[in-house]
């Protein structure tokens, strides 16, 4: 798989890679129709460093309340500074819990030269969670620098 080949080259040798976004994540094979036509470049390498060397104290205005590293197997509960062990296996996953229930979980991408973002925004409403999902999208974007 080229993708995942291309992925694993850059981490090892920590070259930049050209990155676009897919328009439906729900397709499986892909073609350049379904790509957003303005891409960035990045290092997902040095991203995910990035995101474990200075994580966010706060997204969208709401205290990270916990932070799942699953690439050191770690939790840490930001709040009181108690760090446990996490169970499953290592993954480079970072999930980054909020106050008030909302998260951002950021990976880089298995079979694609990306790095994906998974967001929950918890609200009183549908209305009140679309608000606090499109400041999510807004923050994970220039959380990842793009």
């Amino acid at each position: 798989d080229k993708s995942v080949s291309a992925i694993e080259e850059s981490m090892v040798e920590n070259q930049l890679l050209f990155l676009l976004a897919q328009k439906n994540p729900e397709l499986e094979r892909i073609t350049p129709d379904d790509l957003y036509t303005v891409g960035t470049i990045a290092k997902i390498k040095q991203i995910m460093e990035d995101l474990r060397a200075n994580p966010p104290k706060e997204i969208c205005g709401k205290k990270v309340v916990k932070i799942n590293d699953y690439g050191k197997s770690v939790s840490y509960d930001t709040v009181n500074g108690n760090e446990t062990k996490l169970t499953l296996p290592q993954s480079n996953v970072i999930c980054f819990f909020l106050e008030d229930g909302s998260s951002f979980i950021a990976r880089p991408s298995g079979t694609e030269p990306k790095i994906k973002i998974y967001l929950c925004a918890v609200g009183n409403s549908a209305e009140n969670a679309d608000k606090k999902l499109e400041g999510l999208i807004d923050a994970g974007t220039k959380l990842i620098g793009f």
